[in-house]
């Protein structure tokens, strides 16, 4: 009897000792104190060339994964080297800083800290230095190029961007003149207001004011061309001495400013161009206003 007692004891504990092992694989083991998640980001959040003139940020489709960017006419886009920034922990190849041929679509990919990737497309566009068939009737190759020699971009192209707005150079210097003591001099800030843009004829209306009240809002028609956000606006008329003027005005639109505006007016005569004035913003961003 007593043998069988013991047997049974023994059966007994058999079973609870099965079952406690049965309950301790089954519990899940405690994490490891201070484990912190990698992160799984992943984005470029910052696409730019800061060495072309002037300097070209691309626009980034966080949906599509696609980078776009317009240079300007000329940029050898076979050897463009990109500022790229990424998300917080995350890598990119290529790197930024690296040179690349975008004459094709590139690819990027984003590594995160935790390992996955997301590749993101470029596509780089060079604007056409064609300029439409008005401003190459009314504007005489050699005020284009006396433009190109007082520092004001030339942006050809048929699909210029809607530049209505009201924008001030308010620190407005002299950059180019027949006068060249006059370099450097600083004058009133200037008020520009663009309306009326007509995409069929490619025209707008421009007035202006300098902080001292000249030039009041007298209206004035330009053509424009240009293509992505560049643009480079036409002025032509005579003056009461029989001699042609001509203003020009270019820059990149941003949804608040215009980057590197400038102007340059010249006259005509005899076939000789002359430069009066070419203006520019010091600091390179003319700041959109509420009103003109």
């Amino acid at each position: 009897m007593k043998k069988h007692s013991k047997s049974c004891h023994l059966l007994v504990m058999a079973f609870f000792l099965m079952i406690a092992s049965c309950s301790k694989d089954d519990t899940p083991a405690p994490a490891t104190p201070g484990t912190v998640s990698k992160s799984s980001a992943k984005e470029i959040t910052g696409f730019s060339f800061a060495g072309l003139t002037p300097a070209v940020t691309g626009t980034i489709d966080a949906t599509l994964k696609a980078i776009t960017a317009t240079v300007p006419p000329g940029t050898d886009v076979t050897k463009l080297v990109p500022t790229i920034t990424v998300s917080d922990k995350a890598t990119v190849s290529t790197a930024s800083g690296v040179a690349q041929d975008f004459s094709k679509t590139v690819t990027y990919t984003v590594k995160a800290e935790d390992g996955s990737t997301q590749a993101y497309t470029v596509v780089i566009s060079v604007i056409i230095n064609t300029f439409s068939d008005i401003v190459q009737k009314a504007v005489p190759l050699d005020i284009i190029e006396s433009a190109k020699l007082a520092g004001v971009e030339m942006f050809g192209g048929n699909n210029p961007p809607n530049i209505e707005g009201t924008f001030k150079m308010s620190e407005c210097i002299i950059a180019d003149a027949d006068d060249k003591s006059l370099i450097g001099r600083v004058i009133q800030p200037i008020t520009y207001n663009f309306s009326n843009y007509n995409a069929a004829s490619k025209s707008v209306i421009q007035r202006l004011k300098q902080s001292n009240g000249d030039n009041g809002t007298t209206a004035s028609t330009f053509y424009v061309s240009g293509a992505g956000n560049f643009f480079t606006i036409f002025r032509t008329f005579t003056g009461s001495n029989g001699i042609k003027y001509y203003e020009v005005i270019s820059g990149e639109l941003t949804s608040n400013s215009v980057k590197n505006f400038k102007e340059a007016s010249f006259s005509y005569e005899n076939k000789k161009t002359v430069v009066s004035t070419a203006l520019k913003d010091k600091d390179g961003v003319s700041e959109k206003q509420a009103t003109f």
